[in-house]
């Protein structure tokens, strides 16, 4: 098992079995090969638990690139997307593509974005959209 493609939760887990293994009595070196990672993890494991005790084991969020879009560009570009038309920006077409946006977003606020990150903004405020609506129907059909 491969314990990088496990989701926080069990990894968390999966670091405080091991670490209750080990204080049972097993072999750090037996608990890791049972749950097939790496001696070298396990002992990590044990020194964390050591050095802070179960909450210490918690697995967190790993580092990555930072963003190149910060809170107030991200709310620039939804905003932008789904409050205006294209064609108030002075684009010839009225419907947003991802160009457009890539575009929008390096006019705007000086930052090139890859295809795929002008995507990826776009899936989001579409689905920012399409909940904001999903959210107005439920009210107006429930009546609050």
């Amino acid at each position: 098992m491969d314990a990088r493609r496990l989701d926080r939760k069990r990894l968390t887990e999966l670091r405080k079995r091991a670490v209750m293994s080990v204080q049972r009595g097993e072999s750090p070196e037996v608990v890791a090969r049972v749950l097939q990672v790496s001696r070298q993890a396990m002992y990590g494991w044990l020194a964390r638990y050591r050095d802070g005790g179960w909450g210490n084991l918690d697995a967190r969020k790993r580092g990555g690139r930072p963003p190149k879009l910060d809170g107030p560009a991200m709310k620039w570009v939804y905003d932008t997307v789904t409050m205006k038309n294209p064609l108030q920006l002075k684009f010839s077409f009225a419907l947003w593509t991802s160009k457009m946006i890539g575009q929008a977003i390096s006019k705007h606020l000086g930052i090139t974005l890859s295809k795929a990150s002008v995507c990826s903004q776009r899936a989001r405020a579409e689905e920012e959209r399409r909940n904001l609506l999903d959210r107005r129907e439920r009210r107006q059909l429930t009546g609050r």
